[in-house]
C-alpha cells in the first residue's frame, strides 16, 4: 500500500480540479485507461528506464493517450517525475472514493453460494441503500463454502444473512430462555 501522505493529496488535487471543471467521471475513465497502459510490462520497463529522459517518457504517454485531459496527464507526468507512478492505482481508488462520497454512493459486495441474477442484486442494493441512506453499488462474490444465505458488506458494515449466523442467533435465544 502506498503512502497515505502521497496518495490522498494527489487524489484530492485531482478531485478538486475535476469537480471545478465538472470532469470527474471523464478524468476517472482516462486515469483508469492510463493505469492499464502504464502497468503493461513493456510500457513499465520503458517508463522506469533510467537511461531515458523524462521528456522522452512524457512524449510516449502523450502519444499513447492523445485524448486524455491535460490535467490528468499532467498528474501522471508529476508522478513519473517523482518516481511515484506505482501509486497510480491507489490514487485512482482514492479519487473514486471521493467521487462516491460526493455522490452519496456506497460500494460493497454480496457473497453467496451461487451467482445472483441482476434483479436480485438490484433488490439487495435498494434494500441496503435504504438502511445506509446512500445509493449502493454491489458486486458479487461466489463462495461455495457457504451453507446457505449470503453476506453483504457495504463500507464497514457487514449484513450477515447466512444460515450459520441465523442458527447462532437462534441458539443464543434458546440459551437465554433456559
Amino acid at each position: 500500500m502506498g503512502s497515505v501522505f502521497l496518495v490522498k493529496p494527489y487524489a484530492r488535487a485531482l478531485f478538486e480540479l475535476g469537480k471545478k471543471q465538472n470532469r470527474l467521471d471523464a478524468w476517472l475513465e482516462s486515469l483508469r485507461e492510463l493505469s492499464e497502459i502504464v502497468h503493461n510490462d513493456t510500457v513499465t520497463a520503458y517508463l522506469t528506464d533510467p537511461g531515458l529522459s523524462f521528456r522522452t517518457k512524457s512524449e510516449l504517454l502523450s502519444q499513447v493517450m492523445p485524448d486524455m485531459s491535460p490535467v490528468a496527464l499532467n498528474m501522471v507526468f508529476i508522478l513519473l517525475k517523482h518516481g511515484a507512478l506505482r501509486y497510480l492505482p491507489e490514487i485512482i481508488n482514492e479519487f473514486q472514493n471521493m467521487i462516491d462520497s460526493e455522490n452519496r454512493i456506497a460500494r460493497g459486495e454480496v457473497t453467496s453460494v451461487e451467482k445472483l441474477d441482476e434483479e436480485e442484486m438490484s433488490e439487495i442494493a435498494r434494500n441496503i441503500g435504504k438502511i445506509v441512506e446512500k445509493q449502493v453499488v454491489l458486486h458479487d462474490i461466489i463462495d461455495k463454502n457457504l451453507i446457505g444465505g449470503m453476506t453483504v458488506r457495504v463500507d464497514d458494515t457487514l449484513f450477515d444473512g447466512t444460515i450459520i449466523n441465523s442458527l447462532g442467533i437462534l441458539k443464543q435465544k434458546l440459551g437465554s430462555q433456559s
